[in-house]
């Protein structure tokens, strides 16, 4: 299983790729933290048998996500557009991206 820092790792460099004219610290700071809140499930595994890599590690979530924010970025009255501009937009959907192959599928390919 790849350590929290290799997860973080991979997340900034697809960020620094895909971000463009976006790329600052705070953008980091946001994908780093949609990249390491699955890992919040260690906790609840303390508590229920299996929970840890099953609880956040999964992607639904994730696609409910996808599926929202196409659908609001898509319609003329955009409410994340209008709050915050092409630049929040553009960080969701590469934290998405780096959640989904900077976290998601490197604990799926090395499972225990």
């Amino acid at each position: 299983m790849p350590s929290t820092v290799v997860h973080a790792a991979v997340a900034f460099l697809l960020a620094a790729g895909l971000l463009g004219e976006f790329y600052d610290r705070r953008a980091l700071a946001v994908v780093l933290v949609v990249v390491v809140a699955p890992e919040l499930d260690t906790f609840a595994g303390w508590f229920l048998d299996g929970a840890h890599r099953a609880l956040l590690h999964n992607l639904v979530f994730t696609a409910f996500a996808a599926v929202l924010v196409l659908w609001d970025t898509s319609r003329e009255s955009s409410w994340l557009s209008e709050r915050f501009g092409a630049r929040g937009v553009r960080l969701l959907w590469v934290g998405l991206f780096a959640h989904t192959f900077a976290h998601m599928l490197f604990d799926w390919a090395h499972l225990d």
